[in-house]
């Protein structure tokens, strides 16, 4: 059996992950003059320490989802399986968990 062809998907799946790997690096390495430079010029007192560490976990974040795109780089066919089977379990899981929510609570669990 041939294979579905997945070379463009791979391709922009690792060109995004590469552009946010970049770009989440850039903020997690960044300094106080960077954000000056990036963020268009704007007041110094408007970047506090807090400023600089939400930068810094936003592109925590951003490089995980960097991975993560990677990851579905190399094999789209299965990543997408997994995602399926995420998606049904995550709908079974709010299902029970909305009637274990109603047992806990003293409320009357009827069939759904």
């Amino acid at each position: 059996m041939s294979e579905p062809p997945y070379r463009a998907l791979r391709i922009v799946l690792g060109f995004l992950s590469l552009l946010l790997a970049l770009g989440s690096l850039l903020l997690i390495f960044s300094s106080r003059g960077l954000i000056l430079r990036v963020f268009m010029h704007p007041p110094e007192s408007e970047i506090s320490t807090l400023l600089l560490a939400a930068v810094k976990e936003m592109g925590g974040i951003v490089l995980t989802l960097s991975v993560m795109l990677f990851l579905a780089a190399r094999d789209p066919e299965r990543v997408a399986i997994i995602d399926g089977m995420t998606l049904a379990s995550a709908y079974w899981r709010s299902r029970r968990s909305s009637l274990f929510t109603r047992w806990i609570s003293g409320g009357s669990i009827r069939a759904i």
